[in-house]
């Protein structure tokens, strides 16, 4: 699958705030963006991801309908909260209830342990 993808524009064809606008409603997150000038005027290459693609994949079936949070620690290992956990180095904390979620179960995800924390749909 591919993770992103480079776009070249003309600059006399469209200015960053316009393809900006074109990219409004889709979900990517801008990677890196360089301008090369020319007499003739230029390109504006840009580096795009789906930004979907840095959010972990939970299965909220598998887990108990009282734990509504989600979060990876620096370990690697996952678990899930009653309450709303914070962060704490090297881990998160709720000072409440929370379970390990069985590797077979754990969500899918490549960034980091920092960003992991997940809500329960029709939680947030």
């Amino acid at each position: 699958m591919r993770k992103s993808v480079s776009v070249s524009i003309s600059v006399e064809e469209a200015s960053v705030p316009d393809f900006a606008i074109l990219l409004a409603g889709l979900d990517l997150v801008l990677v890196r963006c360089a301008k090369t000038a020319s007499h003739y005027g230029g390109e504006i290459t840009m580096v795009l991801r789906d930004a979907r693609l840095d959010r972990p994949v939970v299965d909220w079936a598998a887990m108990p309908a009282w734990f509504d949070y989600v979060a990876q620690d620096s370990s690697g290992l996952w678990y899930a909260y009653t309450a709303r956990p914070v962060l704490q180095e090297p881990y998160w904390s709720s000072g409440l209830c929370y379970i390990d979620i069985p590797e077979a179960y754990a969500p899918k995800f490549s960034g980091g342990w920092k960003e992991s924390l997940c809500v329960r749909p029709g939680k947030e």
